[in-house]
């Protein structure tokens, strides 16, 4: 499972499925490894995000339930549940409330962990809290300045960018393709913002 995590954060196409290889071997020799099926299941989740899954549905399918699986083997395991919620939070947007409670569980069980306060941070801008959202994002920063900035950088735009504030949207949205260009979903938002900001103007 160390082994996979790097790759996992790497965000790479290639890198992704050596992570699920890995994630999958070690849920073999442990099937109730919890933190290893919310990570594993966190997988699929960035294939999908990037347009890299072979199938929308089974990706959805496999991670939920791999998510759900995790919960079940490690209800107190904060990074557990980060992930899981994560993976909750973007393939069951018409439950958005049960990936904000799982998530909730996670900083209250370990409030400086930083990567909790980063996932929240993604569920309440998929939630519609924007605000609340870049406030998440901070925090997380704050507790970890040097942890998946490209990640905070991109969701605090991409918060700016629904309230319709480009001048505020755009260096957040540079800043992340900067550091992590192979991430598709800055492309998605920076032409966006791009294209409102010119109207805007």
């Amino acid at each position: 499972m160390l082994r996979a995590i790097p790759h996992v954060l790497s965000r790479e196409r290639e890198r992704l499925i050596l992570a699920r290889d890995l994630l999958g071997d070690a849920i073999k020799r442990d099937p109730q490894y919890g933190t290893a099926l919310g990570w594993a299941s966190g997988v699929y989740t960035q294939l999908d995000i990037n347009g890299w899954a072979e199938d929308r549905e089974t990706a959805r399918r496999e991670g939920v339930d791999l998510a759900h699986r995790a919960l079940q083997a490690a209800p107190d395991d904060p990074e557990a549940l980060a992930v899981s919620a994560l993976t909750f939070g973007y393939f069951s947007s018409e439950d958005i409330e049960a990936a904000k409670t799982v998530i909730d569980r996670s900083v209250a069980l370990s409030p400086s962990r930083a990567h909790s306060w980063l996932v929240s941070g993604w569920i309440r801008l998929w939630a519609g809290e924007p605000e609340t959202a870049i406030e998440h994002f901070n925090t997380s920063l704050r507790l970890h300045p040097r942890g998946l900035r490209p990640m905070h950088t991109l969701g605090i735009g991409i918060a700016h960018f629904f309230r319709r504030r480009f001048g505020e949207a755009l260096p957040n949205l540079h800043a992340s393709h900067q550091e992590l260009p192979s991430f598709g979903e800055t492309y998605r938002f920076l032409a966006a913002t791009l294209r409102a900001f010119g109207t805007a103007r």
